[in-house]
């Protein structure tokens, strides 16, 4: 999300949903997470600590309008080659492995290991030119995405102690 994007409504229910998803993320890995300050342009969205205090990862969060189903049907979730190129770099620089976490209409949380501790791609994907949204606030951007397999990521249910 481009910086000023937060600002406004849409940016900020953006933040809120991102914010529920790595809550939810934390209490099913026990990991901490730092974020990156989202009124800049930052390369990941934050970094995945654990109990000593240690950086283990580095991660991008989103929220996405669609169920676990509709992705299940889509067969695929999709990113920017730009972002994925970066996080490779961050993740082989820092050693630290790069995760990418999406929040569902349906507060499912896939959460996909893109690379290893390297920086090297661990999960097949397609690479393709395509025509998206370009923010939450709408648009249109042409550009290089990657798409990885629903079937390669991992799915955690909302926390019991959320269920009302």
């Amino acid at each position: 999300m481009k910086g000023k994007d937060v600002n406004t409504e849409k940016g900020k229910d953006a933040t809120a949903k991102e914010r529920i998803a790595m809550d939810y993320f934390t209490k099913h890995t026990k990991l901490g997470a730092i974020e990156t300050p989202k009124e800049r342009i930052a390369a990941v969205d934050g970094f995945l600590v654990n109990a000593e205090r240690r950086i283990v990862g580095i991660y991008e969060v989103k929220a996405r309008g669609v169920s676990l189903k509709e992705f299940k049907n889509f067969g695929s979730w999709l990113v920017s080659y730009d972002k994925i190129r970066i996080a490779c770099m961050l993740s082989k620089a820092l050693q630290v492995s790069f995760v990418a976490i999406v929040l569902t209409s349906d507060y499912k949380l896939m959460v996909f290991k893109i690379t290893d501790e390297d920086g090297n791609i661990i999960l097949p994907c397609r690479i393709e030119k395509t025509k998206t949204q370009e923010t939450c606030n709408g648009g249109e951007a042409n550009r290089v995405n990657m798409f990885f397999s629903i079937d390669d990521c991992k799915v955690f249910e909302k926390p019991k102690d959320d269920l009302k």
